[in-house]
């Protein structure tokens, strides 16, 4: 689901691990704050 709010320029994208999965920071990933950035984008 975090690609959702990455294609829809919500959240940037993560750094990618020696893997190659994404990094996301506990921040940006907080569900409130995913809600108050989609609130202000119209989503």
């Amino acid at each position: 689901m975090i690609w959702f709010f990455e294609e829809r320029g919500l959240i940037e994208a993560g750094k990618r691990s020696e893997y190659g999965y994404r990094l996301y920071s506990a921040a940006k990933l907080h569900p409130s704050e995913l809600l108050e950035t989609a609130r202000h984008t119209g989503l």
